[in-house]
């Protein structure tokens, strides 16, 4: 009863047959739909079938309308295929015959750059072979058709081929999305370093304690070999049971977090699963760190002969060595924690700062949702009547304060540019002109409270006119420094019907300086063009409201419906709510580092724990001789905490003097914060000397209650 938004992949009818797949009810594509126009079928995916249609196998056969045009259901797709590109989730397949029919951009446009192909190589091609052929029509298309086939810095254009495997994930994203995944697997694997040297320190103060037994061993005819694999067996089974129970926490995590949606308009389809690769993976860091932490423990167990080993605990020899391997491993894991809890500091610190970014406007109070009139076949005439009626609609409606519109939401991530000339400005050779834009409204800059500092707003007024822009002040600090602006004339370049025209447009108003990409972004030129000249049939609607917006959506999905019922409405949310996009990448830094860096935190108090534990268990007979002979329980508490207070200080110099080389190369994820920021390196050091101390509390306490009698009689 409610039209929505679904993500769809137009595709060739033999393109999910040459993948191999099969439908689960119903059949796929088939290669005789190819004729433009007259094949109105779609395969739904698997999970908007779940989803949408409750798994119900009867939904094969029924008719839905998209884009207001009758399309039949012919099948549902296998289970887990999720489209051609990792990450965004298709809800159905759809003929691309059927393209012209549900667009108003034809896909016969030279200048459509949206399609991808998709293509088995035969038996002895090559990738190098398919792009060097493919460069050739490039070159061909260029000669033919230079006016589409040439770029804004006036090259030729040229086709891209890669393996199917190299473009899962977008061109244009593939760069960050694999740094992210580099830095979260040195991360994990970072905390998984200072957990096997915690494991490693446990284990040689397990063979310290079992060095009469080895000594047995020895006498009754073991050889060092034979009890280096004993202890290697037992280290490795013990990192196999880890590696297992983490196996079962990854299950679990998975989907946990294919359940966590952040704040985007699509869903996303990460295809996250345990094939063999993660368990043959798992398996062998598992056996590795067993080997690799486990070897040194059986090397200085085995290493001390029989005789010795023998001899009574009386006569053993403790020394409080600081480059013993227990004290070493204890301080590179306060070190590590150090570390990370720096980086955690600067994020925390960070976001702090970015959510106090004033990005041009008040988002407080302010509400948007999308509409797509392409979709329903308006032309432009229609649209830009549709949409004046809509604001003039939306005006009535109790609580709706100011109505603005933009082809594009700030800090969307959505960097749209356009070129343009200048009137009084003479570019250098080869400098980019173009800059980024909007295309917005009547009310726009009302609705947002963005600041016009000379000038003014676009108006009504400016509809029937040659055409007014507002540009921010570092438009106007670049083009025309020195003037104020007003007045100027700039050139908008712009396609009608298919060819490229220039419209001279004067600019009426300055607008403040704001955050349009990114909250991290300097000042950058940027242009406000008016709707009335730069048709958009795609827009966002902004509303300014004084009610709550949950109760708003039904008024407002009313007062459009009043104008056209069959219009969907999408990504109905608060401006705050839309603002979350911008901050969740700081935002999901500091969730992954805080969680890590107290991880570490905890596994760096539980190794310094026990190596306290473990020096006071072999020096129960030392202290006892002290206490004998007149020390104060006070003096033997300071000794152990002090002990621990040296290892901890050690730790944390080498951690400070790592964060020094480290953070450096998080500058450009920070807000308005140096990478060597003097509160983080101050607080976060005296928080883990706090923590480490109390760590080592409890074994300084037992140690300053042992008393001497009992002590001397241990033996």
């Amino acid at each position: 009863g409610e039209s929505h938004r679904a993500i769809a992949n137009l595709m060739t009818g033999n393109t999910l047959e040459m993948l191999g797949l099969r439908a689960t009810y119903g059949r796929m594509l088939l290669r005789s739909e190819e004729p433009p126009g007259s094949h109105p079928v779609v395969v739904l995916s698997h999970a908007y079938w779940r989803s949408r249609f409750g798994a119900d196998p009867g939904a094969v056969g029924q008719a839905i309308a998209l884009n207001g045009h009758p399309h039949t259901i012919v099948g549902v797709g296998p289970e887990g295929f999720t489209g051609l590109f990792r990450g965004v989730a298709a809800d159905m397949f759809v003929p691309l015959a059927m393209h012209d029919v549900l667009s108003r951009d034809p896909v016969g446009n030279r200048g459509n750059r949206g399609l991808m192909l998709l293509g088995r190589l035969r038996d002895g091609a090559t990738v190098e072979s398919t792009r060097a052929a493919l460069g050739v029509v490039a070159s061909r298309l260029h000669e033919t058709h230079r006016e589409f086939w040439t770029d804004v810095k006036n090259n030729p254009r040229v086709v891209s081929v890669l393996p199917e495997s190299e473009s899962r994930i977008l061109p244009m994203i593939a760069t960050p999305v694999s740094a992210f995944l580099g830095v979260l697997l040195a991360i994990v694997g970072f905390v998984l370093l200072l957990a096997c040297s915690n494991v490693a320190n446990l284990l040689l103060a397990r063979a310290s304690a079992r060095r009469r037994e080895i000594a047995v061993r020895v006498a009754l005819g073991a050889s060092r070999g034979q009890l280096i694999r004993q202890l290697l067996t037992e280290s490795v089974l013990l990192a196999a049971l880890a590696g297992g129970l983490g196996l079962a926490i990854a299950c679990f995590a998975m989907d946990v977090i294919a359940a966590v949606q952040p704040p985007l308009p699509v869903s996303l389809a990460l295809g996250m699963k345990l094939d063999p690769r993660v368990l043959l993976f798992t398996l062998v860091v598992s056996v590795a760190t067993g080997l690799l932490f486990g070897l040194l423990p059986a090397l200085g167990a085995t290493r001390v002969g029989p005789i010795e080993a023998l001899r009574s605990a009386a006569s053993e020899r403790v020394k409080g060595r600081w480059f013993g391997a227990r004290n070493l491993l204890v301080v590179g894991q306060v070190a590590g924690s150090v570390l990370m809890l720096l980086c955690t500091g600067l994020f925390l610190r960070s976001l702090g700062n970015a959510e106090a970014i004033n990005p041009g406007f008040v988002a407080r109070g302010v509400s948007a949702f999308s509409v797509d009139l392409a979709s329903r076949g308006y032309t432009e005439a229609q649209g830009t009547m549709f949409f004046d009626q809509m604001r003039e609609r939306l005006l009535t409606v109790p609580g709706v304060e100011a109505v603005g519109m933009t082809n594009r939401m700030p800090l969307s991530f959505e960097g749209g540019r356009r070129s343009l000339g200048i009137f009084g400005y003479t570019p250098a050779e080869g400098e980019d002109m173009e800059v980024h834009y909007s295309v917005v409204g009547l009310g726009y800059f009302e609705t947002l409270k963005t600041r016009i500092t000379r000038g003014r707003a676009l108006s009504s007024t400016d509809a029937t006119g040659p055409g007014a822009v507002v540009v921010n002040q570092a438009f106007v600090n670049r083009y025309w420094p020195g003037k104020s602006g007003v007045g100027e004339r700039i050139v908008a370049h712009r396609r009608v019907d298919g060819r490229s025209a220039e419209t001279p447009m004067e600019v009426v108003g300055v607008a403040q300086d704001g955050k349009y990409i990114s909250l991290g972004e300097a000042a950058t030129p940027f242009i406000y063009y008016p709707q009335s000249h730069l048709y958009e049939a795609q827009m966002n609607v902004l509303l300014r409201t004084n009610g709550d917006p949950a109760r708003l959506a039904t008024e407002v999905r009313s007062a459009v419906a009043s104008l056209d019922p069959n219009l969907p409405l999408f990504d109905f949310r608060t401006l705050e709510q839309h603002l979350g996009l911008a901050l969740f990448p700081v935002r999901a830094v500091a969730w992954l580092l805080g969680l890590m860096g107290s991880l570490a935190l905890f596994l760096a108090v539980l190794g310094l724990h026990g190596v306290l534990s473990y020096s006071v268990s072999r020096r129960t007979r030392e202290i006892g001789i002290r206490m004998a002979i007149g020390a104060q329980r006070d003096a033997v508490l300071r000794m152990i905490l002090g002990f621990g207070a040296r290892l901890t200080t050690a730790g944390l110099a080498l951690g400070i003097l790592a964060a020094f080389g480290v953070t450096r190369f998080l500058t450009f994820l920070l807000y308005g914060i140096s990478p060597l920021d003097p509160v983080t390196f101050l607080l976060v050091p005296v928080l883990l000397l706090a923590v480490s101390l109390g760590a080592a509390a409890l074994p300084a306490r037992r140690a300053a209650a042992v008393e001497p009698i009992e002590a001397l009689r241990e033996e």
